[in-house]
């Protein structure tokens, strides 16, 4: 009898265990799989999602340094067309505006161009009572202060300079009259 108990533990019991602890391990086994392909899933759309903001964010830069480029241009234009019409204090408001647009989109040749059209075209016939409307030397001290943040191996500074002294000059210079300018 003990034989046969035996046998049966031998040929039964021990089979059914060995089956029960193989399926026991190997559900750990698929346990500790699936985690680590959860985990790694987890890192690889964390990694995307890093990715994919970094790129947005890049995007969105370029975006706006195109629009900013392009508000410039169209304020450039319509300060030229104001220069030609002899508006000179809406004119400077839009060189104003157009230079802020270019140095923020990193428009160096443009932001360049207008600077010039301001320091040659505009400042010179500016007078006192340019300045009393449209905030004109609150713009010019912005534009100076973000020209002053930029410049880096003193790209800016004779335009910097020239408003300095330029701009108060203007302030202070009194209108021509049509009578005074004939005689």
């Amino acid at each position: 009898m003990l034989t046969a108990l035996m046998i049966a533990f031998t040929g039964i019991i021990i089979p059914i265990l060995v089956a029960l602890y193989s399926r026991r391990a190997h559900r750990l086994d698929d346990a500790e799989s699936h985690r680590k392909i959860e985990e790694a899933t987890r890192d690889a759309l964390s990694e995307m999602k890093v990715e994919f903001d970094r790129y947005c964010k890049e995007a969105d830069t370029k975006l706006a340094a195109g629009s900013d480029r392009a508000f410039g241009a169209t304020l450039h234009m319509q300060a030229n067309q104001q220069l030609i019409d002899k508006k000179y204090g809406a004119s400077v408001v839009s060189y104003l505006e157009a230079a802020g647009k270019y140095l923020g989109a990193g428009d160096y040749y443009n932001l360049l161009r207008v600077l010039r059209n301001i320091e040659l075209d505009v400042l010179p016939k500016l007078t006192r009572l340019d300045f009393s409307a449209d905030r004109i030397e609150e713009r010019f001290v912005a534009l100076t202060r973000a020209l002053e943040a930029r410049n880096t191996n003193n790209m800016f500074r004779e335009w910097i300079d020239i408003f300095h002294t330029a701009v108060p000059a203007a302030l202070i210079r009194e209108p021509v009259s049509n009578e005074t300018a004939s005689a």
